[in-house]
């Protein structure tokens, strides 16, 4: 059974960026631009995020540059609405 895809931040990032306590975010790169699911991890240090790409048929990997390496992300609550599975 995949994981679930989604977006895992520390709860001081989540804090810091104004998203602690969404159930979903929009994560912007310069390579394009979705919405995840947020989990906000206690297991991380202040500052630390990563990317679940649990589902293939998720389109998280249009966030993501081609060599998959680090990348700099805008990441901002959604509402409901945004919000499609």
């Amino acid at each position: 059974m995949l994981e679930q895809t989604h977006l895992g931040l520390s709860p001081d990032e989540a804090m810091r960026v104004g998203v602690s306590g969404a159930t979903h975010v929009r994560v912007t790169t310069p390579e394009g631009s979705t919405v995840l699911p947020l989990v906000e991890d206690h297991r991380l240090h202040e500052g630390g995020a990563y990317l679940v790409m649990g589902d293939p048929a998720s389109d998280a990997a249009t966030v993501l540059p081609a060599g998959r390496g680090p990348v700099r992300a805008a990441i901002t609550a959604v509402v409901p609405q945004e919000v499609t599975a």
